[in-house]
């Protein structure tokens, strides 16, 4: 068996063809086999109710069968990954985010099925084996994507009745422009070719996606172009400048492929990316999850997916501060995620209401909730477009989530630069302290959280 990779730069994707996927987390004590694919017989052998259970699902689609939800990543590799936990630099005792045993990493599996249909009836098949299964979830295979003014760099402006997080006072500092910082960013797929992005921030167009003129195709390197420009734009007198510009970037496709296999896996596409990020880095997870919930689709963080909540965590127990949109779909966020803490920065959104910035709704709502810990302009932001071109309408969740993963990132490098180390958590809290930032027009009501200041955290350092 071929040992599962990246895609390669030349491997062509079909996004329309991506399966859904149903999640399947094992309870702890059942995760006694060996991490492998296929392990439906080790189940029947062990629990007959689930043999019974197993047929039915053979029935529906006979070429399910369980697989590695982390599967870039060998085994041992997962576990220097766990391993890694424990000697991270300034991990404190009082941290609330729990450790990830290895155990849980190797509960997590899915089932690829082809329809909509086909992964309901599945689930419902697996569904009422609780002390085999503590989770099952089903998840479509993409999410949809958000379809502009830098007044984001810029602190409050009485006179323009605008507000940002303040970064452009800070790019003269050391570090200033991320530096000292490197940035993982998981997307869908891109093409970065522009005259204002650094050469080699991704010279090729990845994955290979067919047909060229695909609607989600086109949405999902749009999106990445964005993101890119927010970060990463040359101050050059071209065009925008990214948050950061001195950061190095790091891009990897949340689109995987397993022998010869294509699938949506966010999860595995953070583990496999943190273990390649040092301690000290800033990991955008630029995804956002439409699962079944109550028989209907819902855009939540992506965390909702249990096997995703994981590899968060694992990254965060390494001292990388993981940047996690909230999501756009208007909802309160508090009821659907697990209780125990991932250890992600969760980002809410604004409307362009200037010094009152109030929640995003319309066409992109932002979810809001108390697990949101801060928020950006989730509107009209201005960035880089397909064929050295600029946009000024770009929006959602995802638009604020890179906007702060720059604050993260130029914070991080400043402290770099005077030789602190700033935990996850330590991050998480400053960007969540009012008395640091902008609050909302009506924070009772938003629930989004804290707009962080840069240069007042900077000078606080």
């Amino acid at each position: 068996m071929d040992r599962p990779a990246e895609l390669s730069e030349d491997e062509i994707v079909d996004l329309s063809a991506l399966p859904w996927i149903v999640w399947v987390e094992l309870q702890r004590d059942v995760v006694s086999f060996e991490y492998r694919d296929g392990i439906e017989d080790a189940l029947s052998d062990a629990y007959p109710e689930f043999a019974a259970r197993w047929k039915d699902v053979q029935s529906i689609g006979p070429n399910v069968t369980f697989e590695r939800a982390f599967f870039t990543l060998s085994p041992g590799e997962l576990a220097e990954l766990v391993e890694r936990q424990s000697s991270a630099e300034g991990r404190r005792g009082e941290s609330t985010v729990a450790p990830v045993a290895l155990g849980e990493l190797f509960a997590h599996h899915l089932l690829r099925v082809p329809s909509e249909e086909q992964a309901i009836e599945v689930a419902k098949a697996l569904q009422g084996l609780e002390h085999i299964f503590a989770r099952v979830q089903v998840q479509a295979p993409l999410p949809p994507q958000p379809a502009g003014s830098q007044h984001y760099l810029d602190g409050v402006d009485l006179v323009n009745d605008t507000a940002g997080i303040n970064v452009r006072s800070v790019w003269t500092s050391a570090g200033g422009k991320g530096e000292n910082v490197m940035i993982g960013v998981i997307e869908q797929c891109w093409a970065l070719a522009h005259r204002d992005l650094p050469a080699a921030i991704a010279p090729r167009r990845y994955p290979q996606v067919q047909p060229a003129n695909d609607l989600n195709m086109q949405r999902a390197i749009v999106h990445a172009m964005a993101d890119a420009g927010i970060l990463a734009a040359v101050h050059n007198n071209v065009d925008f400048d990214g948050i950061v510009a001195g950061a190095a970037i790091r891009l990897t496709s949340s689109i995987r492929t397993k022998n010869g296999v294509k699938l949506y896996d966010v999860a595995d596409a953070i583990a496999s990316l943190a273990q390649q990020l040092p301690a000290g880095a800033v990991l955008l997870v630029e995804e956002q999850a439409e699962t079944l919930v109550q028989g209907r689709l819902q855009l939540a963080p992506a965390e909702q997916i249990a096997a995703v909540h994981t590899a968060i965590r694992a990254a965060t127990n390494i001292n990388i501060a993981v940047i996690e949109p909230a999501g756009n779909g208007g909802i309160d966020i508090d009821g659907v995620l697990s209780a125990v803490d991932s250890g992600a920065i969760m980002i809410g959104a604004c409307a362009d209401d200037g010094q009152h910035p109030s929640r995003l709704a319309g066409v992109l709502p932002s979810n809001f909730g108390a697990r949101v810990d801060c928020y950006a302009l989730g509107e009209f932001v201005e960035t880089l477009a397909l064929n050295n071109g600029t946009r000024r309408d770009y929006g959602g969740t995802s638009a604020a989530a890179a906007i702060i993963a720059g604050a993260a990132a130029s914070v991080l490098s400043i402290a770099a630069a005077n030789g602190r180390t700033v935990t996850p958590e330590e991050l998480r809290n400053w960007f969540r302290d009012d008395s640091q930032g902008v609050a909302s027009a009506n924070p009772g009501v938003d629930r989004i959280g804290v707009m962080p200041d840069v240069g007042r955290l900077v000078a606080n350092l």
